[in-house]
């Protein structure tokens, strides 16, 4: 009986510890999902507010891009379309317009005066934009970009080449457009990270200088000159989307962003002191006038290097015909083509910023003056025996050209107080129009000159 009791009460101990032992690991079990699912919630916030940052970061980079793409399509277009908008004879089955004869195919009026009406109301404006940038919203700016934009592609589309006034008055609204927009939207980059504004913008504007030549050439070869233009109006609509898009540079999502400043050059940024300079938003026009002193070292570079390669495109590309060649053997053409090369080159050296950096900026107006007077020379004694070599000398113009645009406004803002880089950003590309203009104003007797000797 003992045993059997014994035997019982072993049984009934043994259950109870058994019960227990499952229960605490039933509770265990439970409190590891309850530990697991909080785990998991955490992990999906985290890549939530990573994907967040992330994709500000990225929609950012795309919207410089795209704005940086669309600004200069209006006048590339209308520089590429030159010759062809000075044609008094609208037949594209006539090619030869010409007042002077002889062996050049001159057309009346040089592709240099497209050129003053592609840069003169621009630099005007600049002058204008820069005096009171800081009183004029970046909205109100955008709006007159895009509405100049669109009415360059309208006018000149739908005008007969014989209205040469009405045909300026439209390339007058593209170089107004584009001329503001360029500066308005560098302005802008500097509120922004540099990798996520500047970098965009100048690989946008480059990617739009060879696809707007690109284009044009291509479709003006199966289409109409003036059909290509107006096909040109999805520009100033894709520049409204992204500038919509463009996220706030406050969002508190975008300083939290992980793209860290890009380094363009080996080393940070120059810390420079900043408690002591005087407010931009306090300074008088005189006052801003004298911070254009420091940014001499950049602007007679870029002013020289334009000078040269627009002397070159302006005056020098029409005269560069040949007669017999078979690769492309119509004159309009072939001024297209050698715009589309100058283009690539442009696009190219714009990307290479990041890989190759370069700050010595008077290699690039040295060089560039040594192609202008190797075209000249041929074009006087015609000593290159094929297009293709023109084809490679005109990449490698495009190619000095961008490298001294891209890589000195990359030294501004890295070497300008942050406070003021906003205004020397902009400041600085009037240079370059500066030196358009003159090459405009140069290139119309170079141009005469020329075709009175091949006559």
């Amino acid at each position: 009986m003992r045993i059997r009791v014994t035997n019982s009460s072993v049984y009934n101990s043994i259950k109870k510890l058994i019960e227990k032992i499952f229960n605490l690991s039933s509770q265990k079990e439970s409190s590891n999902i309850l530990f697991s699912h909080n785990g998991q919630l955490h992990n999906y916030k985290k890549k939530f507010n990573d994907f967040q940052k992330n994709f500000y970061s990225k929609l950012v980079f795309s919207c410089f891009f795209l704005i940086g793409f669309c600004n200069l399509f209006p006048i590339i277009t209308m520089i590429s379309a030159a010759h062809d908008l000075l044609k008094t004879n609208i037949n594209p089955n006539i090619n030869i317009t010409t007042r002077y004869g002889g062996k050049y195919d001159c057309n009346e009026i040089s592709t240099g005066a497209v050129l003053l009406a592609d840069v003169l109301p621009g630099l005007l404006m600049k002058f204008f934009i820069s005096a009171f940038s800081n009183r004029i919203s970046y909205l109100k700016k955008f709006m007159f970009i895009v509405i100049t934009g669109s009415l360059s592609f309208l006018i000149v589309s739908q005008t007969s080449n014989s209205i040469k006034w009405l045909i300026f008055t439209g390339i007058c609204c593209a170089s107004v457009s584009t001329s503001v927009g360029e500066l308005t939207f560098l302005s802008l980059t500097t509120l922004y990270p540099t990798n996520m504004s500047f970098f965009p913008y100048v690989i946008g504007s480059g990617t739009s200088g060879l696809l707007s030549s690109f284009f044009y050439a291509g479709l003006a070869s199966y289409f109409s000159p003036k059909k290509a233009i107006l096909y040109m109006l999805f520009v100033p609509f894709l520049m409204t989307i992204a500038y919509c898009l463009l996220p706030d540079h406050n969002s508190s999502l975008l300083k939290r962003s992980q793209y860290s400043a890009l380094k363009l050059i080996n080393s940070k940024e120059i810390d420079i002191e900043e408690k002591n300079l005087v407010p931009f938003e306090t300074m008088g026009l005189y006052d801003k006038f004298k911070l254009t002193k420091p940014l001499l070292k950049y602007m007679i570079p870029l002013f020289i290097i334009f000078y040269s390669e627009y002397l070159i495109n302006q005056g020098l590309y029409e005269l560069l015909y040949f007669k017999d060649n078979n690769l492309i053997r119509d004159h309009s053409s072939q001024y297209r083509w050698y715009n589309v090369a100058f283009r690539t080159g442009v696009f190219i050296s714009r990307l290479s910023l990041k890989i190759f950096p370069i700050t010595f900026l008077p290699i690039f107006p040295i060089l560039q003056i040594l192609n202008f007077l190797i075209l000249f020379s041929h074009i006087i004694y015609q000593f290159i025996p094929s297009i293709s070599i023109v084809l490679v000398i005109t990449f490698w113009e495009g190619l000095l050209g961008g490298g001294c645009y891209v890589n000195a406004l990359n030294l501004v803002s890295i070497e300008i107080p942050k406070i003021y880089r906003e205004f020397s950003i902009g400041v600085t590309t009037i240079a370059d129009t500066i030196g358009i203009a003159l090459a405009g104003f140069t290139a119309l007797p170079l141009h005469n000159a020329i075709c009175r000797f091949g006559m």
